[in-house]
């Protein structure tokens, strides 16, 4: 491959080196933007800083081979974006608002090149599932480092900023944001610990699920449950001795729930001991984790709205009202929110092909590979059933941008064999 020459003396990196540098950067960027801010003592130059090395590296490896790092799809999917907000704020003005507020607008959740959208180039940019798998733990270890950061810090102000009802800004006793960010890496850990049981795999589960519990929301550690489930659902398919393997899922489902007082008892000691506490585990014991957290009246509102006007209301077309009852604006669902935004017919067709797509990803045996790494972000995307919205979750834009990875290899695979053949 064609080496990037770079001005120093016996070095030069290849443009794939180049990428995959600037994958780790843009995934592991939180903590290097905290890095340069202490640094600096500049947030914007700090911002500026660390996206001009990420995106100077892609832009290299598109002057070498703008073949192959060129992505057509982005572009596309870019300029479809910016005209479905455009035409809607045409549409609507009364929007304007609440795409143009420093917060929680457009800018903040779709355009800055460091959140959701950008995710799918930098997985379409790195087309092999081993070289994604491996750049994703690269930056979940430099993440945690950042995570147990954000945690100490929490633990010693004593709250978590976040946001209830029409507040900006409120003290929490957990951070939904923090427990999310550390979902995105632990399933990718925890999926290579059960698959291949590597102790470094193993440790950095163990990390990522401790960090869950002392300052998460009950939330990633529901969708922990739902991987598991998928994952010995796709074990069991694909066992060869399924009677087996049905058996031991049986007796270790009873055993943890025969277990399951004292393993929480042990973990709420154990946290304690390290001097955390955690919500989780509070709710649990007080018998309240099954609270909505207001979210049924969210809902609800947002249900009305597609009742009302079923055709749409445009991109992000929920925050006028839903900013009413909590100042995100976004219903905490992603069926909810596609619907609202692209209406109940074209929002249907896109949640359904993402959902069979995805089945059809994690369930068949000729997508292994690319399973590894889609089953996790899948699971982690689930989040997006109850919390989050989907324009800035990076694992939602991941899995798609894997879709696409698969279509291409499929139809690489379907040219080869044709020549094969002939």
């Amino acid at each position: 491959m064609k080496p990037l020459k770079i001005h120093r003396r016996n070095f030069t990196v290849t443009a794939e080196q180049a990428v995959e540098i600037a994958f780790i950067l843009f995934f592991s960027n939180s903590f290097f933007r905290t890095v340069l801010n202490w640094i600096l003592h500049s947030n914007t130059m700090a911002n500026i800083i660390s996206l001009s090395l990420i995106y100077s590296l892609v832009l290299l490896a598109c002057v070498a081979h703008p073949s192959k790092y060129i992505k057509a799809d982005f572009i596309i999917l870019y300029i479809f974006i910016l005209i479905f907000f455009l035409s809607t704020i045409t549409i609507h003005p009364d929007y304007t608002y609440y795409y143009i507020r420093s917060e929680y607008g457009v800018w903040d959740y779709v355009l800055i090149p460091y959140k959701g959208l950008y995710a799918y180039l930098f997985v379409r940019l790195i087309n092999d599932p081993q070289k994604i798998k491996r750049n994703f733990k690269i930056s979940g270890w430099i993440m945690y480092l950042y995570f147990v950061y954000s945690l100490q810090y929490a633990y010693r102000m004593g709250f978590w900023y976040g946001v209830s009802g029409s507040n900006d800004r409120v003290k929490m006793s957990y951070s939904v944001l923090f427990g999310y960010e550390v979902l995105f890496f632990e399933l990718i850990f925890l999926y290579a610990a059960l698959k291949n049981k590597k102790i470094s795999d193993i440790v950095a589960s163990v990390i990522g699920f401790i960090l869950i519990l002392a300052g998460g929301s009950r939330g990633p550690v529901l969708f922990m449950g739902v991987f598991i489930v998928l994952f010995l659902m796709r074990e069991l398919k694909q066992s060869r001795k399924k009677a087996i393997f049905m058996t031991a899922t049986v007796f270790a489902t009873a055993s943890l729930y025969a277990l399951y007082t004292s393993l929480l008892s042990y973990l709420a000691v154990v946290l304690g001991k390290m001097g955390f506490s955690s919500r989780f585990i509070e709710l649990l014991a007080n018998g309240s984790v099954t609270q909505d957290s207001g979210r049924n009246r969210i809902w609800l509102a947002a249900i009305n709205m597609i009742k009302e006007k079923p055709w749409g209301y445009g991109a992000m077309g929920s925050r006028k009202i839903i900013s009413s009852y909590i100042v995100v604006g976004y219903p905490h669902s992603v069926i909810l929110e596609i619907l609202i935004d692209f209406g109940v017919v074209l929002g249907g067709i896109l949640l359904i092909f993402y959902i069979i797509n995805s089945i059809r990803i994690i369930f068949k045996s000729k997508y292994n590979e690319w399973c590894d790494i889609f089953l996790p972000l899948f699971c982690c995307s689930c989040a997006l059933l109850i919390s989050m919205t989907y324009w800035s979750f990076p694992s939602f834009w991941s899995c798609i941008a894997i879709g696409v990875n698969c279509f291409q290899w499929r139809k690489r695979r379907f040219v080869k064999k044709r020549v094969i053949n002939t």
